[in-house]
């Protein structure tokens, strides 16, 4: 036998197999299994501003819809194929409001341990905590002052280690810097003490806001997906003046905060020296409104759906219609399938 060419030969094997195994690295890693289509139930949905959702109990969920005239939530129904995760139904069951008038509700959190119901608002910078029946305020904690309408956008929880997670949408003033997308992840216990910071930075955007007859752009909400796992929606949405040619680019990623700097208790900028957290990206998607497409959706609410038949879980979201704007857009539903 010729060693030589057997050595050439192993040499060759051990570099094809190094060279497959980080080209395969990606997709191993990957978690995303299925992103099914979006679907809308206009005949059993009312047309609102949904701007969060919640788990409540069962296949029951809340709906929060930021131009409510009281702070509360709707309370729907949706049935998930518990083979594919794909939205069957989803069935209105009625409005819980407070007593507190509409401060732009952007995102909802449901606290089985406790029965309270905690919600975030734009306008006025607050989390309250009520009774699941919305009727007692239980308590309350003023955050930081955001920036106008792209102030707090997202709230969450992780049931298992009791944390309560929430951002703006854009930068806080404090933390903008030449880039301006320099996102601080809060964190709380269920007594509304700070835990700590995470930064995190958002993509370049691929619109020109200054072009657009409507733009947001920013983090839309976060979702808890275990207890050290944060899933973060990117949202760029660009409406130009005449409407037509609109488009909306959601990014879904995964971000591990137990392998990210905890910034502490630090509540300045000038404070924070280390780097953003790292992520991975775990789906990107478009949807436009054009003349041969009208799927045009602003996903602002995200929150964790049913186990499925094989393990895999599933992700479901909530787009902001404007109250179904102009007779066109839609209260579009979607579910993300993660393992």
């Amino acid at each position: 036998m010729n060693t030589k060419r057997l050595s050439r030969h192993n040499i060759l094997r051990t570099f094809l197999v190094a060279v497959l195994a980080v080209w395969l690295q990606p997709t191993l890693s990957q978690t995303l299994v299925r992103a099914n289509r979006q679907v809308h139930f206009k005949d059993s949905v009312p047309a609102g501003n949904y701007s969060g959702i919640a788990h409540l109990y069962d296949n029951v969920y809340a709906l929060a819809d930021d131009k409510a005239p009281y702070d509360g939530y709707r309370k729907v129904e949706i049935v998930v194929d518990s083979i594919n995760g794909e939205i069957k139904s989803v069935a209105d069951r009625g409005y819980v409001a407070s007593n507190v008038k509409n401060r732009d509700t952007e995102g909802i959190v449901y606290v089985k341990k406790s029965g309270t119901l905690m919600t975030i608002g734009e306008a006025d910078s607050k989390i309250i905590c009520y009774s699941d029946d919305c009727q007692n305020i239980v308590k309350e904690l003023q955050l930081e002052k955001g920036t106008g309408n792209s102030s707090y956008e997202s709230l969450c929880h992780d049931e298992e280690s009791g944390v309560i997670y929430a951002c703006t949408e854009a930068p806080l003033p404090a933390d903008d810097d030449a880039n301006h997308n320099k996102i601080r992840i809060q964190a709380f216990d269920l007594n509304f003490n700070k835990i700590g910071n995470w930064m995190y930075r958002t993509d370049k955007p691929a619109g020109k806001k200054d072009k657009a007859g409507v733009y947001a752009f920013g983090v839309s909400e976060l979702m808890a997906y275990d207890s050290h796992t944060l899933l973060v929606l990117e949202r760029e949405s660009y409406v130009p003046k005449k409407k037509i040619g609109a488009w909306t680019i959601c990014k879904l990623y995964k971000v591990d905060l137990s392998q990210s700097g905890n910034v502490g208790r630090a509540e300045k900028a000038a404070d924070v020296s280390i780097p953003t957290v790292r992520k991975q990206l775990l789906h990107r998607w478009k949807t436009k409104m054009n003349f041969t497409r009208q799927n045009f959706a602003n996903y602002e609410g995200m929150c964790m759906g049913p186990r499925l038949s094989d393990g895999s879980a599933t992700i479901i979201l909530v787009a902001d219609s404007q109250n179904q704007s102009h007779g066109i857009l839609r209260d579009w539903f979607k579910t993300i399938v993660v393992r």
